[in-house]
């Protein structure tokens, strides 16, 4: 696959989550409050993003879509699994940031590898990701729209944060 071809795939995923995060934001204002379907949808909702990208891009070797997708599909199960506390939000949220964290790190040691300046930018912004779910998952204490205005600000956040290195990469060449 054409390498401008795979960071627009990247950068579509990045405006969805975007968009999933946008539209998470708008929940409680048109009534819909309840935390585990609006938390499953949006991390079921990346899941099905990236397991499209992997359909789409089967044969690349950066297995980045298949183990984000996975580690959605677990998440998201793990908490339809747990009782509805924000506790367990919270730490289902943390687990989510962690096993992301790493990947991402992967991908700042194959630019750094590679001898590319991205992997700085990349390291940044996983800083920022991790910053983001920590203040996140503290702030899960709250009534129940407020914990859907988290998550939506969250993953707005990372959205955004996607959207930097593959539009960088796309622009570069």
């Amino acid at each position: 696959m054409e390498k401008k071809q795979k960071y627009l795939i990247e950068i579509i995923i990045a405006i969805f989550m975007i968009i999933s995060g946008a539209i998470t934001l708008m929940l409680p204002m048109i009534g819909i409050t309840n935390v585990k379907e609006v938390v499953c949808f949006v991390f079921g909702f990346i899941a099905l993003i990236n397991f499209g990208s992997f359909i789409k891009s089967p044969k690349d070797k950066d297995m980045e879509s298949i183990t984000t997708f996975l580690i959605s599909l677990i998440t998201c199960a793990l908490y339809l699994a747990l009782e509805n506390k924000p506790i367990n939000l919270a730490l289902v949220l943390l687990l989510f940031v962690g096993l992301i964290s790493l990947i991402r790190l992967k991908k700042a040691d194959f630019y750094n590898d590679r001898k590319n300046k991205v992997w700085k930018v990349q390291i940044i912004t996983l800083g920022v990701f991790i910053l983001t779910g920590i203040l996140t998952a503290i702030n899960l204490y709250y009534q129940s729209e407020v914990q859907i205005l988290m998550f939506g600000y969250f993953f707005l956040i990372n959205g955004i944060l996607e959207l930097i290195d593959p539009l960088i990469l796309y622009l570069k060449r």
